[in-house]
């Protein structure tokens, strides 16, 4: 039986593979910028859709603290709130 996080990830990763040229590039320690190449406005992006899927907003202190800095990062994130 699949684990509830197992899903949270797996939600996470594909709203992150929308903005990359291989999904299989998305593992929780990727960098998003470097690794996965997210520019600005894609990181933009995700946060609006993870905000709307989630329930969950991720303000400037989110940001500063580097939640977004990889896809492990910002799935504590959510799994905390």
């Amino acid at each position: 039986m699949p684990k509830p996080q197992d899903d949270l990830w797996k939600r996470v990763r594909r709203i992150l593979a929308e903005h990359c040229e291989n999904e299989g590039m998305v593992k929780q320690n990727s960098s998003t910028t470097k690794d996965l190449g997210l520019d600005s406005v894609a990181l933009m992006d995700v946060i609006t859709r993870v905000e709307a899927e989630f329930g969950v907003v991720i303000g400037g202190e989110e940001i500063a603290a580097g939640v977004l800095e990889t896809p492990g990062r910002l799935l504590e994130f959510i799994q905390s709130r």
